[in-house]
């Protein structure tokens, strides 16, 4: 089973406390974001901002059943 990941970002903005996000399908989909470090180059400081994958309690996908054969 998969769940909706939610990429969150916490980061100061002129001395308030601002947060984002950004959903995905998958938990890897959200931790790939994360990892590639690509959102480092929009914060002048990576040290002021807080980045986090936090999974949902909501399905996104489920594993499906196979149909039964249709005797005939």
């Amino acid at each position: 089973m998969e769940f909706f990941t939610q990429l969150i970002i916490y980061y100061p903005l002129q001395g308030y406390d601002m947060v984002a996000s950004i959903w995905f399908d998958t938990f890897a989909q959200c931790e790939n974001v994360l990892r590639s470090g690509g959102l480092e180059v929009i914060y002048s400081d990576p040290k002021e901002v807080a980045i986090l994958c936090q999974e949902s309690d909501v399905m996104s996908s489920s594993i499906r059943p196979k149909a039964r054969p249709e005797d005939g």
